[in-house]
């Protein structure tokens, strides 16, 4: 599926990179159109561990994004 909105205050937005790379966007629900699906972007992560309740994982915080040049 395309991007989701979580948190909260419904304020965070993930998505999934090809080779199933979750990736947060703290405070970026308000772009989620920027996400759409077929839309390509660049983007430039942090990779960072997950301990969120307990379970342990490997996902990429956001760092910037814009569209995909050509």
């Amino acid at each position: 599926g395309g991007p989701r909105i979580f948190g909260g205050q419904g304020t965070h937005l993930e998505f999934t990179l090809p080779g199933a790379v979750r990736v947060v966007w703290w405070g970026g629900a308000e772009h989620a159109s920027r996400l759409a699906p077929g839309r390509a972007v660049d983007v430039i992560v942090r990779p960072e561990v997950d301990t969120f309740r307990g379970n342990r994982g490997v996902q990429a915080i956001l760092a910037d994004l814009r569209p995909a040049q050509a």
